[in-house]
């Protein structure tokens, strides 16, 4: 049975449809994070200059998950695309300039085993994931470690959606190795997503 994500409202231009990213080297396609805090937009703060002591402390706290240090800055840099880490924690972009303090990506492309464009009554235009065996356990550890919290759709280093995790349900539920992703997608950009994602497993 399938257990889509409940999604927050998600601007599908934030997607784009061209080629792979330039640093796939540095980026996954695709990664769920979990959401540790929302920041607001860099234009609401002010910036540290590139390359001064401050900012070079700045990243090093976010990269660091360091939360107090993260908490008590009063200008909270976003992670460049190039030194975005799947084992460390990063500030990213989403739609309409929100910005998101991320922890480590518990699930990436290697534990997707397809992924593919389909339309769902209600929902619109969704993208469809199956899980290998080990992307299933580690999603759903993920879940259910934000049951009722959000959980940040990454991809390309942007942040496509931040769903919370199952907010209608009691008690946490096994997704059974299926991840739905849905929000305003048109078919053309569902369809070229998931080409992507699918392209990026190597499957």
């Amino acid at each position: 049975m399938r257990r889509a994500v409940a999604l927050v409202a998600v601007a599908a231009t934030v997607v784009g449809v061209g080629g792979v990213a330039a640093h796939a080297r540095a980026v996954d396609m695709l990664e769920f994070r979990p959401v540790i805090s929302m920041l607001p937009p860099t234009s609401a703060t002010a910036s540290s200059t590139p390359g001064t002591t401050e900012a070079a402390s700045a990243r090093h706290a976010v990269a660091g998950c360091d939360d107090v240090t993260v908490s008590g800055l009063s200008s909270v840099p976003t992670t460049p695309r190039a030194d975005i880490d799947r084992g460390k924690c990063v500030v990213l972009a989403g739609s309409d300039g929100e910005r998101y303090y991320l922890g480590p990506a518990e699930v990436t492309t290697e534990g997707i085993r397809s992924a593919r464009a389909e339309f769902v009554s209600g929902q619109g235009w969704t993208i469809e994931l199956m899980l290998t065996k080990p992307g299933a356990a580690a999603w759903d550890e993920l879940a259910e470690q934000q049951f009722q919290k959000q959980v940040a759709v990454v991809v390309d280093g942007r942040v496509l959606a931040a769903p919370t995790v199952q907010p209608g349900v009691a008690a946490f539920q096994s997704f059974g190795g299926i991840a739905v992703i849905s929000g305003a997608f048109r078919e053309k950009q569902a369809r070229a997503v998931a080409r992507r994602i699918q392209a990026a497993s190597g499957r």
